[in-house]
């Protein structure tokens, strides 16, 4: 068993000089005893992208040898969060892994400066499904109307802002 995931969106980079310190960080994790879906040698590969790729993810490389992006090879969700954390210090701020899950749960890992250096964080999207938020939202936009207003004020429908609410509510 397990939980399929899939990429949908990502920026993900480390620079070429920090590529040995994460090697060295996700090094430390090989105390556990195993995590899953990860090769039972993964500790002993000599650089950052062949360890990585015992976790199934690849590394895409510039000439330079700085990462500049990475995918998902594998098909199940890991101890892949773990990993990441282990690394987080050495990527760099504002790379992100945006995934889906097989029962369509979004959710990102983002590498944010922190007031300890760059952390990871798991950020929870919020989806609505259905046609009428994207609906109601152009109604509000589309009421829009300025006439008569100075030029830091519009005015939009209040049943237009009704419909979000009820909606928001009811998605919530």
């Amino acid at each position: 068993m397990g939980y399929y995931i899939s990429i949908t969106e990502s920026k993900f980079s480390i620079r070429a000089d920090q590529k040995e310190g994460a090697l060295k960080a996700l090094r430390a994790l090989a105390s556990q005893p195993s995590y899953a879906w990860v090769e039972k040698d993964w500790a002993q590969r000599p650089t950052l992208a062949k360890t990585l790729e015992d976790w199934r993810w690849e590394l895409l490389e510039n000439e330079s040898g700085n990462v500049t992006g990475i995918c998902f090879t594998g098909q199940k969700q890991g101890d892949d969060a773990e990993m990441f954390n282990a690394i987080a210090p050495f990527v760099d701020p504002g790379s992100f892994i945006e995934v889906i899950g097989e029962d369509g749960y979004r959710w990102r890992w983002a590498f944010n400066k922190g007031e300890e250096g760059i952390c990871l964080e798991e950020q929870w999207a919020d989806v609505f499904w259905g046609g009428n938020m994207k609906s109601a939202l152009t109604d509000l936009l589309n009421s829009e109307d300025d006439t008569g207003c100075s030029d830091d004020l519009t005015v939009v429908s209040k049943e237009a802002i009704e419909t979000i609410r009820n909606l928001l509510k009811e998605n919530s």
